[in-house]
């Protein structure tokens, strides 16, 4: 991590001192084992210019590493964001890109879309909404582009000003530890591809389940299943390389080398934001001794390495931790805690058992922020729940926490040892999220996110009629993809989506239970699902209907070829008049034939993955196997 002041205060930034800055702090998102090879920065890297000294002085440092360093191979493209906030926006953005262009860096020019008939500046909060719609055009160019990293010109002074505004009574270490020098890119979630998905990892582990003789203290049952789950991965991360760089520095880097830059007046109006203000503080030296640039920048440091200690202790805790069973589909698992001693200095150390219970909500919740969260939320259930104290349900993030009763003595109570099952918080009412699709094709429709734990896709393929006993049709096994339609099955393709049907994601909800459970028993996974989802986390499973009114069409009943399984995916039927809402199946499930009709004229496939998670912990506490793609047999669930 970039130490403060370790440049001069107004001497020009070097190459030299740009490339080691820049590798610095890429290294800090390798895995604390993993040592970097010497040229460890990213080879593909986009440029977020502004126009200012600041983006300008980037842009030219990033085109002299190239120059100077041909054996890393950059392959650098700038992006120039148009606002339309002003008349002549347009015009400076475009003359921001000669600019670049004559430094020989190629750029593009992103203009923000506004709703029409809305003006920015009618907008409140524009600064905020301007900032959403900054990240996210920078982010989709990055995906169009193929850039996986997005560079920012942040300095120094930028992050002095950043931990003045986060000085509060209330402030958490992370928003003290000041501006992260990589992270994911902001603003951008559910945008595939963008945030923290566009690749697919299979991750294996394996569920463990016991049975215990109370009054004899033995075991009388153990067993191990191997388990695999699909889990989003990639994204764009921001890097910050002028962090360790006083706003002097890039200024004059920008005069010694003679690159042009625009300067904005508003940013130096005291009057204007907070932000400004403490600028202007700053400058003129008028803030006490611990508050100016050299405190400050220290403060930040020691802060930030304060985190990464704590994140070190975590791992020890973790490893105490049993991760019993984990289900991705359901969002639910159970957890042997270790029993602390309540007056040992482990159990007095609120803030790393805090941090320790985040990591493993994160593994489920469907709030985002949650890895930033103040650890102040956690410390007092974080306490009672590693010293054994904690026996009542509770509820933190979005997350519910139940201790198990043993399952071998109900009658008196007995509990087994701090196992608890956690699952996502069933919905409040008005907060069910809903997602409609339409427009479905033959090809995968684009990615979406609901709740912020499942990336779905979908398609229509047709298909063919099959044996109503055949346990393949309800896609609980390997299934190979429909080959290439018929010119019939092109045709009821065709008319299909003519009707354009639309289907919908919404959350299980008790009034579907009747339906659900009569067709559980019917394909005979009564049991696993209970096993899965038990109680009211069943009611934060994700289920797939349809209103569409599609007319009945024959189905040619000569046909009997059953469709072999290679690859897992879930199937659902769109057949006959739908006057009211159907159901289709549950998608993270692969039950997907619950209209139980024996004949199928046309299918929508489902894929869908589990949100990125922090598979560290899933390693620390047992469940993810130490080399997790090559556990042979795995089960075929998801």
């Amino acid at each position: 991590m970039a130490l403060p002041f370790k440049y001069g205060l107004s001497t020009p930034v070097t190459t030299h001192q740009f490339f080691k800055s820049f590798r610095e702090a890429w290294t800090n998102i390798l895995p604390r084992y993993q040592r970097a090879p010497p040229n460890h920065i990213p080879r593909r890297i986009g440029i977020a210019v502004s126009g200012g000294p600041d983006s300008m002085a980037l842009a030219y440092l990033c085109r002299r590493l190239q120059i100077t360093r041909p054996e890393l191979e950059l392959d650098v493209k700038a992006f120039v964001v148009d606002h339309k906030f002003r008349e002549e926006s347009t015009e400076e953005a475009h003359m921001v890109a000669k600019w670049l262009s004559e430094l020989d860096i190629q750029s593009e020019v992103l203009t923000i879309d506004w709703l029409p008939g809305e003006s920015p500046k009618k907008q409140m909060a524009f600064e905020t909404l301007a900032r959403t719609k900054r990240y996210q055009a920078l982010g989709i160019a990055c995906l169009e582009n193929r850039l996986n990293t997005l560079l920012i010109g942040h300095h120094l002074d930028d992050n002095v000003e950043t931990g003045l505004l986060r000085m509060t009574p209330t402030a958490k270490l992370e928003g003290l530890a000041g501006i992260a020098p990589v992270a994911r890119i902001p603003e951008c979630r559910g945008l595939w591809g963008v945030s923290e998905s566009g690749s697919i990892e299979t991750m294996r582990g394996r569920q463990r389940s016991f049975k215990f003789d109370m009054t004899q203290g033995t075991m009388t049952h153990f067993s191990v299943v191997d388990w695999s789950f699909n889990m989003a991965t990639g994204g764009v991360l921001v890097c910050r390389p002028l962090l360790p760089f006083h706003k002097s520095s890039i200024l004059e880097t920008c005069r010694e080398a003679k690159v042009p830059y625009v300067t904005d007046p508003t940013n130096s109006d005291p009057t204007l934001t907070i932000r400004n203000t403490i600028r202007g503080l700053l400058a003129t030296d008028r803030l006490p001794r611990a508050l100016r640039p050299a405190s400050m920048s220290m403060f930040l440091a020691n802060n930030r390495v304060s985190l990464l200690d704590i994140m070190s202790e975590t791992d020890k805790l973790l490893r105490d931790c049993q991760l019993l069973k984990f289900y991705p589909n359901t969002s639910t698992m159970e957890v042997i805690f270790p029993t602390l001693p309540v007056q040992s200095s482990d159990a007095q150390n609120y803030r790393i058992l805090a941090a320790a219970l985040r990591r493993i909500v994160s593994l489920i919740t469907p709030r985002p922020e949650v890895k930033n969260q103040a650890l102040r939320l956690y410390e007092r259930f974080a306490h009672d729940i590693f010293t054994g104290q904690q026996r009542n349900d509770f509820t933190v993030a979005g997350v519910h926490f139940r201790l198990q009763e043993s399952a071998n003595n109900k009658r008196t109570g007995v509990l087994f040892d701090n196992i608890w099952h956690i699952s996502r918080t069933p919905f409040m009412a008005g907060t069910e999220p809903e997602l409609e699709i339409d427009g479905l094709s033959d090809e995968w429709s684009p990615p979406v996110l609901w709740d912020n734990r499942f990336w779905f896709q979908f398609r229509f393929r047709p298909s063919l009629k099959v044996d109503p006993a055949d346990p393949e049709r309800h896609g609980s096994a390997d299934v190979e993809e429909a080959a290439t339609p018929s010119s019939s099955a092109a045709e009821e393709l065709a008319r299909l989506q003519s009707f354009n049907p639309r289907i919908k994601i919404r959350p299980l909800t008790k009034e579907d239970m009747t339906h659900a459970t009569r067709y559980l028993k019917k394909i005979k996974q009564n049991i696993e699902f209970a096993q899965w989802a038990p109680r009211n986390s069943r009611f934060t499973l994700p289920i797939v209907t349809t209103t569409a009114l599609i007319p009945s069409t024959t189905t040619d009943t000569n046909t009997n070829t059953k469709i072999k399984n290679k690859k897992r995916t879930g199937w659902m039927k769109i057949r006959g008049d739908v006057p009211q809402e159907r159901y289709l199946g549950f998608p993270t499930l692969n039950f997907m034939d619950m209209d139980m009709d024996e004949e199928i004229g046309f299918k929508v496939q489902c894929r869908w993955s589990y949100k990125n998670v922090d598979t560290d912990a899933l390693k620390l506490m047992g469940w993810l196997a130490e080399d997790h793609k090559n556990v042979a047999g795995y089960h075929a669930h998801y």
